[in-house]
């Protein structure tokens, strides 16, 4: 016993404060996704400042449990969730995800399938020469073509930078020529069985035109690289502020109410 409250009674004068946390904890990770790091970190460490200078101010030895102990525990209680509750927020890791992970992921597709269309022409014109059936390369190639402009389009209708909408822009008409100049001219190669002149057309023309789009395409990746990790960068410094704000505010609270 201490204080003229026993064990139990002790603990149950603390609970409201882990109490008001707990209920509050998931509201201000939703805030702080709606509205920003420092959005809830401030107002937070704000009422946290008030728990603090509210006991400052009200503890005597009367005690004064239901006017005074329990709101200011309340207070220190609903204020640490807020200084906190961003250790639940994903917002700014979601925008990045969203904004370049998954177009990413695309381009990473786009340049995966268009590699691979021009390896099953080359494998279909060298089993052709062998005396071996092409399979179904023509198949494949066109599965491609089709799934490269579904992606292609998905990306397109994200978020582009203006840096970005302009390499996509340069890429869109060099992708349409190696379809139209190297793989087409390819596939009607091979469904009349003129390995040979495949295989040239392979290694010469469709070769330069695919290399003229894959520049393209690898300036997307690697942008897309660069812009995620200066959004992480980002929401790290702004982080980083909230923090030092806040943390400002629940020293210059816990010095008033030792203080007062």
């Amino acid at each position: 016993e201490g204080g003229g409250s026993s064990t139990g009674e002790s603990g149950l004068l603390v609970t409201p404060g882990p109490a008001a946390a707990a209920v509050f904890s998931y509201v201000g990770g939703r805030l702080a996704d709606c509205y920003g790091h420092r959005a809830v970190m401030v107002p937070g460490a704000l009422i946290f400042a008030l728990g603090g200078a509210w006991l400052g101010i009200g503890i005597s030895e009367e005690p004064a449990i239901w006017t005074v102990w329990i709101p200011g525990v309340l207070l220190l209680g609903i204020g640490i969730t807020g200084v906190l509750a961003t250790r639940e927020s994903n917002s700014n890791l979601r925008s990045i995800y969203e904004d370049r992970a998954v177009p990413l992921q695309q381009l990473f597709e786009i340049g995966s399938r268009m590699k691979d269309n021009t390896t099953l022409l080359f494998e279909a014109a060298t089993d052709g020469r062998a005396g071996k059936p092409a399979g179904s390369a023509a198949a494949k190639v066109a599965r491609n073509v089709e799934t490269i402009s579904k992606n292609w389009s998905e990306y397109m209708s994200t978020y582009l930078t203006p840096e970005e909408k302009g390499i996509a822009d340069a890429f869109t008409p060099k992708r349409a020529a190696y379809v139209e100049q190297g793989l087409k001219p390819g596939l009607a190669l091979l469904a009349d069985r003129k390995y040979d002149e495949l295989a040239t057309l392979l290694s010469g023309k469709a070769r330069e035109l695919f290399d003229l789009a894959n520049v393209d395409l690898e300036k997307l990746v690697a942008l897309q690289v660069r812009e995620a990790k200066g959004g992480y960068d980002a929401a790290e410094r702004q982080y980083l502020v909230s923090i030092g704000i806040a943390g400002a505010i629940l020293l210059t609270g816990l010095l008033l109410g030792g203080l007062i």
